[in-house]
């Protein structure tokens, strides 16, 4: 018998374990077959923010245009999923994403403090991105308290 650790969504589990057993339905199926004796959550904490070409200050419209200058973080415990490079162009009739980005640490303030340095490393030249109100959301001190609820996001001022 084997045991593999799960979390909560695909990225932060590939950090974890280096792939992911995706819905609650496959972790039950994946249990009763006997394949594997226990499963286990991961003691741990992963952030992950989608870096989105759009202006936070204007409503969160879309920013299209063509990126001139890039630098994406990279290290340990620290994951971008993306397909954008110098050059460029992002579209104005696609979904607005242009970067996931993902850390892993020990802990949920590990977890922040490391998504705040990564974010401080981002740059993304040419084109509106919703880099600096992230990090703006990163430095709440009740996100970081992490006693918020949905309407949270209502309350920033972008």
């Amino acid at each position: 018998m084997s045991k593999i650790i799960l979390t909560g969504d695909r990225p932060t589990g590939h950090l974890h374990v280096g792939h992911f057993v995706g819905s609650l339905q496959e972790r039950v199926l994946l249990q009763d077959s006997g394949k594997f004796d226990e499963l286990y959550f991961m003691i741990a904490d992963a952030q992950a923010l989608t870096d989105n070409a759009e202006n936070p200050e204007k409503g969160f419209r879309p920013s299209p245009g063509t990126i001139t200058d890039l630098h994406l973080p990279g290290g340990k415990g620290i994951r971008v999923d993306s397909a954008i490079y110098s050059g460029c162009s992002i579209s104005p009739y696609y979904d607005s994403m242009v970067a996931k980005l993902i850390v892993w640490a020990k802990n949920r303030d590990e977890a922040i403090q490391k998504m705040q340095s990564a974010l401080g490393e981002v740059i993304i030249e040419g084109i509106d991105t919703n880099v600096d109100y992230l990090y703006e959301l990163l430095n709440n001190p009740v996100y970081q308290s992490g006693e918020f609820n949905v309407n949270f996001i209502d309350t920033i001022k972008h």
